[in-house]
């Protein structure tokens, strides 16, 4: 990967196709981490609204926590 041109608010990269592709792969990954971490949050909603007097919190300590280990 090489970069062709940065400024403030864009960067212009040159990158051979496998990095485009291994980029993509990450990219398709962490949007699955992130839509597993929402569904996990959708999850504790409900509890939270037969609770009123307890505040829930849920922290989210990395990948490992959607993937169910």
């Amino acid at each position: 990967m090489k970069i062709l041109e940065e400024k403030k608010s864009s960067v212009v990269l040159e990158l051979s196709v496998e990095e485009a592709e291994a980029i993509a792969a990450d990219l398709r990954e962490n949007a699955a981490l992130v839509g597993a971490g929402g569904a996990e949050l959708l999850k504790l909603l409900p509890q939270a609204q037969q609770a009123h007097s307890v505040t829930m919190r849920y922290e989210w300590i990395g990948p490992e926590d959607v993937r169910g280990h």
